[in-house]
């Protein structure tokens, strides 16, 4: 069962995890500006010297291989796609955080939260008639259990 705390504690860390999105974004933005604009001065070199535009491709070494320009804009699709699903669970703790405090200011300590298997949630309630009423019910189990050994051992 999740408790405010517990709920807190996840809500601080998936905000901590949004600020360190959030500064990768930044970081690879201006990684990106500078990639691009070292492609325009390319650029504008080849067009100074009278020559026809030709593909540019920014690589991290000698014979690379790679296209950098293109790698951070894949990047920096990553870190938002990661950025949407922190804000989706964030989003998602906020609910469960808002919905146990109105309940425990109506139900007090009786009422709790627990994770569902969809991910979402499911509230749970228990107090001195819930705790009796299991106890009837384990009574009545051992009870019909007897019952139903002893007519089993009636021989017809």
């Amino acid at each position: 069962m999740k408790k405010m705390p517990a709920l807190k504690d996840e809500e601080e860390e998936l905000r901590m995890f949004i600020k360190k999105t959030d500064f990768e974004i930044r970081k690879f933005n201006e990684i990106k500006q500078r990639i691009d604009s070292k492609k325009t001065e390319v650029e504008q070199s080849l067009k100074n010297m009278n020559l026809e535009p030709v593909p540019i491709r920014i690589e991290p070494h000698p014979n690379a291989g790679r296209d950098l320009a293109r790698e951070i804009d894949e990047h920096l699709l990553e870190l938002n796609k990661l950025k949407n699903y922190i804000n989706t669970k964030l989003k998602a703790v906020l609910r469960e955080e808002k919905v146990l405090e109105s309940l425990k200011k109506r139900f007090g300590e009786s009422v709790d939260i627990k994770k569902a298997r969809e991910g979402d949630f499911e509230v749970t309630y228990y107090d001195n008639d819930s705790e009796f009423a299991a106890g009837e019910i384990e009574q009545s189990r051992r009870s019909l259990k007897e019952m139903k050994k002893t007519v089993d051992g009636i021989e017809i």
